[in-house]
């Protein structure tokens, strides 16, 4: 499993050949350098675009925030996820709004688009129901009646709609680590990184602080703009997550040292 650049074509490019955007866009990643290949450890799982480190017994495991390897290139993991971005939709009273798709988590609302405007508060200003897909406003916050919010979040991938419209790798399964013996490509060296496996509840920005990219602790495997409790900084936004195309791009320190 070598470099990849903008000539692979089949399953390689996550957004550009697949239904759901899901995991890494490999037609859009600039890897330079020969992949490096590790043993997963198999009491963890992670998705393919996510932040790995190696545990405390030398096996790949998503990171805690505290310590990064580099990004999985492969699935260990049997369900998959796809990010929506800045889907809009229309609080009225106190009524429950369906989403496009049920069974979300890492939700943002904001009354713009990128997460600009007002970033809104659960509870406070709206509620949600994660299993059903829905968004009801709080009468008593901060979003008006009838006004249309952004809604940025992550949605599990239904079996059925992979294997009717989607499809799975050539072994009819999404875990590419369990196929491989428990090994896993692991992407510790490139220039440019497209990834769906980011914290959708965060903003991101090509400038300012928003535009580090670090390996996140409250959501241990996902890339976020949030720095708390000293997460490891990965890299720079160079592309923000758009309705039309939901992958965060970024560049990835090498040093992992932000300068």
């Amino acid at each position: 499993m070598g470099s990849v650049g903008l000539g692979n074509t089949a399953d390689l490019g996550a957004f550009l050949n697949r239904i759901y955007p899901e995991g890494l866009d490999l037609g859009r990643c600039q890897i330079n350098q020969a992949l490096g290949v590790f043993v997963a450890d198999p009491a963890n799982t992670f998705r393919a675009g996510m932040a790995v480190m190696r545990g405390s017994t030398g096996l790949v495991i998503p990171s805690d925030g505290t310590d990064f390897l580099g990004v999985a290139k492969w699935n260990h993991a049997t369900s998959l996820v796809s990010a929506a971005v800045d889907e809009q939709i229309v609080l009225v009273g106190t009524t429950a709004t369906n989403l496009k798709h049920p069974t979300v988590t890492n939700v943002r609302v904001a009354s713009a688009a990128k997460g600009t405007g007002t970033v809104y508060v659960v509870t406070t200003d709206y509620t949600l129901s994660l299993p059903n897909g829905t968004v009801t406003r709080n009468g008593a916050g901060a979003i008006a009646t009838g006004a249309t919010v952004f809604v940025t979040y992550t949605w599990a991938i239904t079996e059925s709609d992979l294997l009717a419209l989607q499809g799975k790798n050539f072994w009819n399964t999404n875990d590419e680590v369990a196929m491989a013996d428990g090994r896993c490509t692991v992407i510790t060296d490139a220039d440019l990184i497209y990834t769906t496996q980011y914290d959708t509840t965060k903003v991101y920005a090509l400038t300012g602080a928003t535009s580090d990219v670090y390996a996140s602790v409250a959501a241990p495997g996902l890339f976020t703009s949030d720095n708390a409790s000293s997460a490891v900084f990965v890299g720079r936004v160079f592309q923000v997550p758009t309705a039309a195309d939901p992958f965060l791009g970024f560049r990835l320190n090498r040093g992992l040292v932000k300068i």
